[in-house]
């Protein structure tokens, strides 16, 4: 009918309804009106089920026909369907359908949101704590360890608590002595690097970086028996350490006092990692969850834009691993060329990057100067994208870096969502994102020379 024409017309744009935005009552008309155009787009299964009345037996009904109907869900999309806004079994019943077809991967990039999903479960045994059960059992090392440590920072809720450790209690009793066992040493492992942590977090202010360092080396030859040892930590499961490189541990001076440790396992292989207690990282490892979802759909459509994503593994409410990323801050780049000449310099970056591509010209892994401004402008796009889309703020020379090979990113997200800092009433961001005069001379440089 013609009624049916004028709603088709607008159908892409009620699909892009935001999700947390009310749909009025000629939207909700009209996308029902249109279900059976709806059902063949895989996206509009959210604004269709916000539509229903789930008061209403006759919708309710249309609603679970219309579900085993439906185009095949995304990963993403399925997740949606377990908040708050769908308590239907039905609906979470296919969630977790289209979820138990999805890779181990997927499932743990996840994790965190489905560990919070869990809170909307109507029981405490349901279809959604049965499917990451039976996931964790299926693979220990990746999703065991990530739901163990997600949901152990979760129960600081004590609203949830008991939910997640009876769950919690479900997997140890199926999963065997082997996974127990691994837990435990490293619930262990992480009391003494905690241990470590508020040694020197206590000694700083009165010794300086150089006495903490020894005393850190004390403990840990104390600890390990002169450092040599062999556990797993839970940031990277599948790393087995076997000793400390003495030489680069690092106690830092921010306020935390962090602890950078350099590991390395029988094979030779090297693992770095800072441990620090008293910031919450649960934020920082959300962002950089966020950071991996948005490069994975610009890989997904070709385009590479050069994220360095590391690894953050909240352990407690404020204490945690971070993975450490070689890098030079912007901060040490521009005193190079004195504090205040080498902020001001419009060439600053570029000429850094010509030289760093000179000096590593000589080594195997050296990178020809149009690689490395490659890198740069390429990662920089990306997490101007990136900063300015998730509000982060703070985004002083500190906070950013470059690598050896050119690639610019982005460290600490203590200010997200627009939660900028004031001083004296006035907000000290005035910008969406960072690029300074000097990164917007790198890609002015580099599209003249080609």
């Amino acid at each position: 009918s013609i009624d049916i024409f004028d709603n088709l017309k607008d159908l892409n744009k009620l699909i892009l309804i935001d999700p947390l935005s009310p749909i009025s009552p000629d939207d909700r008309k009209a996308i029902l009106l249109c279900r059976d155009f709806l059902s063949t787009d895989a996206k509009g299964i959210d604004v269709f089920l916000r539509s229903i009345n789930w008061f209403n037996p006759l919708e309710q009904y249309i609603a679970h026909l219309y579900l085993k109907r439906w185009a095949k869900l995304e990963p993403e999309d399925a997740i949606g369907l377990l908040d708050s806004r769908f308590p239907d079994t039905h609906v979470r019943e296919l969630a977790i359908k289209t979820l138990s077809e999805t890779t181990d991967d997927i499932i743990e990039l996840y994790m965190l949101e489905l560990c919070q999903c869990l809170f909307y479960e109507n029981y405490y045994i349901s279809p959604l704590a049965d499917f990451i059960i039976e996931q964790s059992l299926k693979n220990q090392k990746l999703i065991g360890n990530k739901f163990y440590w997600c949901s152990k920072v979760a129960s600081d809720n004590f609203l949830f608590k008991d939910r997640l450790t009876i769950l919690l209690t479900q997997l140890f009793m199926m999963s065997g002595p082997s996974f127990i066992d691994n837990i435990t040493e490293k619930i262990n492992i992480n009391a003494i690097f905690k241990g470590w942590s508020e040694r020197a977090k206590e000694l700083y202010p009165k010794e300086g970086g150089q006495n903490v360092n020894k005393e850190i080396k004390k403990l840990i030859k104390d600890s390990f028996k002169n450092g040599v040892c062999k556990f797993e930590l839970p940031i990277h499961p599948s790393y087995c350490a076997s000793g400390f490189e003495f030489s680069k541990l690092r106690v830092f001076s921010s306020k935390m006092v962090p602890i950078a440790l350099n590991l390395y396992s029988s094979e030779g292989e090297t693992f770095r990692v800072i441990f620090k207690i008293g910031d919450d990282l649960r934020q920082d490892s959300m962002i950089l969850q966020i950071f991996k979802i948005m490069d994975k759909i610009w890989l997904e459509n070709d385009l590479d834009l050069k994220l360095s994503i590391y690894n953050v593994c909240p352990l407690e409410l404020k204490c945690g691993f971070m993975e450490f990323v070689e890098g030079t801050p912007l901060e040490e780049v521009q005193k190079k060329e004195n504090d205040l000449g080498g902020a001001l310099d419009k060439e600053l970056l570029y000429k850094y990057l010509n030289n760093l591509s000179n000096e590593i010209s000589k080594n195997k892994d050296g990178l020809p100067l149009d690689k490395e401004l490659d890198n740069f402008i390429r990662s920089l796009a990306g997490y101007c994208v990136a900063t300015g889309v998730l509000g982060i703020a703070d985004r002083h020379p500190a906070n950013v870096m470059i690598k050896e090979n050119g690639i610019f990113f982005h460290i600490d997200f203590g200010h997200i969502f627009g939660n900028f800092k004031t001083r004296w009433f006035f907000k000290r961001e005035r910008s969406l994102f960072l690029l300074t005069p000097d990164m917007a001379y790198v890609y002015t440089k580099s599209n003249n020379k080609k």
